[in-house]
């Protein structure tokens, strides 16, 4: 409300025409009718009011229309900068796990080369040796010609291994080649993502103007937007720098490998094993990155659901107003569900608070223990005992009419995307996990789905619009930033509901 009333005002200081300002103007305007007014009958006078009240009214109408124009400019100028800058640092962070791994496989490389490099300098020891020998044998050689044809036969078996030697040389050099071509390719995509980089600054410069303009027209959201702009600077600038630093240090590792790759002259007979691993790792990668894709896809489409349902919700914010479909859904789903699942007690504990069911409805849906209620409580009479009923039955009643039906539906999608995350992190989900839906009783405020989802580090903010609106910040930055993954109970309540609609 006082957020309403800023606007308000700041649309008044724009358009000096509004409010009390126009009065004067009219005072001016009509000063020379005010004398014949004066002297006319009343039901002149009256109508001469009456179409002075009308235009006031037309004109309070087109402020109104107005303002409310204005503010939706601001929230489709705010989600389309949030989903740009989301999709930058999710590339920037991929981009870093990519050079990681590239550094490691390339220490590997150099791992290898050294023991290549010792091998090589032990055959150079054998070879002389070797030779040594074959110097010796000619020496010995006039002493009988059983000597020269075996000293004739060794000959030809060290030309042999020397040959062998000089095409595995050849071999290495290949090798090498091959290794300063991926050094080329790594080069190339540094620059490419360097190239991003720019563009992506760009268009953060681009965005930064077009929230200055927008700040002219709208005071009174000048400070939750410059908090933004800091905070996703600084996210920026951050990343950046860590980019960087990494960047230098990779082409660093690639210049000494590139050294130490010129010089090496030995046999690669065990480098074939490490191209079927590359081979292997690239098909690897490959794959991962289409899971990525199918992730992101279907994140889209939960965010899309979600962004339908919180709009239902908008629309529909009465506390009493009941969805029947969307109850429908929720229900088929619960008993197409598995017993053993954990999921059927939320659904349950969801349609009571729904339906406000009372004490005896949660007994017999098997939602709380037989006489857990009112047990601390007793009192000696029967009529205390109606009186403490009749309190806490009323306690209960206001603290659901307090809850609003759109808060718990929220909670209870959240809660959901949570679990799908669940299982593409860390296995099988837990029963007993803090990742749970909270009580009915408990505040929206006092539990954050996003609280222990490991992602989120102190340094780091969740990649989402401010927190100023708590609906919209739900709908459209928080959930499509971890790539979450609904249950296919949800889905299925979302998209029945959908089809009802659309029929």
């Amino acid at each position: 409300m006082a957020s309403n009333g800023a606007g308000k005002d700041a649309v008044d200081a724009d358009h000096p025409d509004a409010g009390p300002s126009h009065s004067p103007r009219t005072s001016t305007s009509d000063r020379s009718p005010r004398s014949s007014m004066d002297n006319a009958s009343p039901e002149e006078r009256i109508a001469r009011l009456e179409e002075e009240l009308g235009a006031t009214r037309q004109e309070k109408e087109t402020l109104s229309n107005q303002y409310r124009n204005l503010l939706a400019k601001l929230t489709a100028m705010r989600q389309s900068l949030g989903d740009k800058l989301r999709e930058d640092a999710e590339e920037l962070d991929r981009r870093e796990n990519t050079i990681n791994n590239l550094q490691a496989e390339v220490t590997g490389l150099q791992e290898q080369l050294e023991t290549v490099k010792a091998e090589l300098v032990h055959a150079n020891n054998e070879s002389a040796s070797l030779s040594a020998q074959l110097a010796q044998i000619r020496s010995q050689s006039d002493s009988s010609s059983s000597d020269v044809l075996s000293l004739t036969r060794e000959m030809r078996e060290l030309r042999g291994e020397m040959e062998r030697l000089r095409v595995e040389r050849e071999e290495w050099e290949n090798e090498a080649s091959r290794e300063r071509e991926r050094r080329e390719v790594m080069e190339d995509e540094v620059a490419a993502m360097e190239r991003r980089e720019m563009e992506n600054k760009r268009e953060f410069d681009k965005g930064r103007e077009e929230l200055i303009a927008e700040r002219q027209r709208a005071d009174n959201l000048q400070e939750v937007l410059s908090e933004f702009q800091a905070a996703k600077d600084s996210e920026l600038q951050q990343a950046t720098q860590e980019l960087e630093s990494q960047l230098r240090a990779a082409a660093t590792a690639l210049s000494e490998y590139k050294l130490r790759a010129a010089n090496a002259e030995t046999r690669l007979g065990e480098l074939s094993n490490d191209a079927t691993r590359s081979a292997s790792l690239a098909k690897e990668l490959k794959e991962k990155n289409q899971i990525i894709g199918k992730l992101r896809h279907e994140a889209v489409v939960n965010n899309e659901h979600l962004t339908e349902a919180l709009r239902r919700l908008r629309k529909n914010s009465s506390d009493n107003n009941v969805d029947r479909r969307l109850v429908t859904n929720i229900l088929l789903a619960f008993l197409t569900t598995h017993r053993a699942d954990s999921k059927r007690f939320e659904m349950l504990s969801l349609l009571s608070t729904i339906l406000s069911w009372d004490d005896t409805e949660r007994e017999k849906a098997g939602l709380q223990r037989v006489g857990a209620t009112g047990v601390a409580g007793k009192a000696p009479s029967e009529k205390g005992k109606a009186r403490s009923r009749k309190e806490e039955r009323s306690a209960e009643e206001e603290a659901a009419m307090n809850e609003s039906f759109s808060n718990l539906f929220v909670e209870f999608l959240l809660k959901e995307a949570s679990q799908g995350q669940g299982p593409s992190q860390s296995g099988p989900s837990d029963p007993t996990s803090p990742l749970r839906s909270p009580l009915p009783g408990m505040a929206p405020s006092t539990w954050s789905p996003t609280g222990t989802s490991g992602t989120n580090t102190p340094n780091v903010r969740p990649r989402g619009l401010s927190n100023s609106s708590s609906v919209s910040g739900i709908g459209s930055g928080q959930i499509p930033q971890y790539v979450r993954k609904s249950s296919w109970g949800l889905q299925q309540a979302l998209r029945g509901d959908k089809q009802e609609r659309l029929q």
